[in-house]
C-alpha cells in the first residue's frame, strides 16, 4: 500500500483504526508467487443517519502492484472484501474512488453528496474574530467526542477511537471554549489525504467560522497562503 499509494512513504499512522491492533480494521490481500500483489483495508462501522443505524463496511486504500494490473486482481480483491464484510453483517459497503470508472462496471454506484467550500485567507478574514479559540489539548478529546456524537449523520466510534484519530499526523485541532465548556471544534489536515482540509467539525455556524478564521491565521503565520477547504454534508450548506 505504501509503495503504490504513497511512493514508499508511511501510511499506517493516517489510519489507526485499520492498522492499530487495538481496533477492528482488517487488511484484505491477494498473493501471487508468494508476494502480495493487491490489497485493501476494511472497517465495519455503524452508519447513523438521523434515527436510523445501518451496519456498513468501509473499504479503502485499494492498491494493486502496477506490474500486475490488468489481470483481474482488483476485481477479485473487491469480491473478497465484499464477501468478508457481508459475513460480518454489513448490508452495504462504501468507498471513496479516485477512479469511479474502475468500480461502476463491478457493481458499485455513486451515492450521496458532499459539499466542499474553498476559502482564501481573505475570505476567512471576514469571519467572526476567534476570541474564544485555542488549540485542543489531549484531555479535550472527551468533550470533542461528545460534540461529534451529537451529529445527525456520523459513523459511530468510541471515545478511544476519537482520541487516537485526533492524534493523527499533521492534524491541527482547534476548539471554541466559553467559560468551562467546549462548544465547537474543527480538525484541519491529516497526512496526505486531507492537507489544508477541515474534514471534521461541530458547533454553531458562527463558532465554526471562528475556527476557520483561526486556522487561516495560523497558516498565514507559517507563510502558507493556500485556501482552506471545508467538507460539509448537504443539510448544513446554509
Amino acid at each position: 500500500m505504501e509503495r503504490v499509494l504513497r511512493d514508499g512513504q508511511p501510511l499506517a499512522a493516517e489510519y489507526p483504526l485499520v492498522f492499530d491492533e487495538r481496533f477492528a480494521g482488517r487488511i484484505v490481500t491477494l498473493e501471487e508467487e508468494g508476494e502480495v500483489r493487491s490489497a485493501c483495508a476494511t472497517l465495519v462501522r455503524d452508519l447513523v443517519v438521523g434515527d436510523l443505524s445501518v451496519r456498513c463496511g468501509l473499504i479503502g486504500s485499494v492498491a494493486t502492484d502496477p506490474d500486475w494490473r490488468g489481470r483481474g486482481l482488483g476485481t477479485r480483491l473487491l469480491e473478497l472484501a465484499e464477501h468478508e464484510l457481508e459475513t460480518e453483517g454489513c448490508v452495504m459497503a462504501l468507498l471513496w474512488a479516485d477512479d469511479p470508472a474502475f468500480y461502476t462496471p463491478r457493481g458499485w454506484q455513486p451515492v450521496g453528496c458532499e459539499v466542499d467550500f474553498l476559502m482564501t485567507p481573505e475570505d476567512c478574514a471576514g469571519f467572526p474574530e476567534p476570541d474564544d479559540v485555542r488549540a485542543a489539548a489531549p484531555d479535550d478529546s472527551g468533550a470533542i467526542h461528545r460534540l461529534y456524537s451529537l451529529g445527525r449523520q456520523r459513523v459511530e466510534r468510541s471515545p478511544l477511537e476519537t482520541q487516537v484519530l485526533l492524534a493523527g499526523p499533521q492534524i491541527e485541532t482547534l476548539v471554541v471554549q466559553r467559560e468551562r465548556d467546549i462548544i465547537a471544534y474543527s480538525c484541519l489536515g491529516r497526512g496526505a489525504d486531507f492537507a489544508k482540509t477541515v474534514h471534521e467539525w461541530a458547533g454553531a455556524p458562527d463558532d465554526v467560522m471562528q475556527l476557520l478564521r483561526a486556522h487561516a491565521q495560523r497558516a498565514t503565520a507559517r507563510g502558507d497562503q493556500r485556501p482552506i477547504s471545508l467538507m460539509s454534508p448537504t443539510e448544513t450548506t446554509d
